[in-house]
């Protein structure tokens, strides 16, 4: 990344005493975005590549602090994706992993439990009630045809 560029970077960071907040442009899902070539950004990803490195291959940032805003490598935690979901707060009750812990039908929401594409795109779903869904759904579309 060039001089300008990180300059530019740093002139769109208000640093507190605990958080340092982007102050610029956000995305829809409330993290800052800063552009680099014409190509957006998230700008939590970018303090730490400057300040740190690259992020490991297969590993995310989670804000520790829970705030979106925050640039702050100390409140950048390295993660697996897995870990990331389970740490996020979806029901601002604390970690999403104590709070859900069993499905709606009563199903441990455990890693053997948890459907692997549902991870990937940020969710948290019952591979037993999926499977239980998907199977009704098989079924009906061969009485259907019958």
């Amino acid at each position: 990344m060039k001089t300008d560029d990180i300059e530019r970077f740093w002139s769109k960071v208000d640093k507190t005493d605990y958080c340092w907040i982007w102050k610029s442009g956000v995305f829809k899902t409330g993290y800052g975005e800063f552009s680099l070539n014409n190509k957006p950004f998230l700008a939590h990803r970018i303090s730490y590549q400057i300040l740190v490195g690259d992020i490991p291959k297969a590993k995310e940032l989670h804000h520790i602090c829970n705030n979106r805003l925050c640039v702050n490598i100390n409140h950048l935690q390295v993660v697996t994706r897995q870990e990331h979901v389970s740490k996020t707060d979806h029901s601002n009750n604390g970690d999403n992993s104590r709070v859900k812990t069993h499905c709606p039908k009563g199903h441990p929401l455990s890693s053997d439990n948890l459907r692997k594409y549902a991870l990937r795109i940020g969710k948290r779903s019952c591979k037993t009630c999926f499977n239980e869904q998907n199977r009704k759904y098989q079924e009906s579309i061969r009485n259907k045809n019958r």
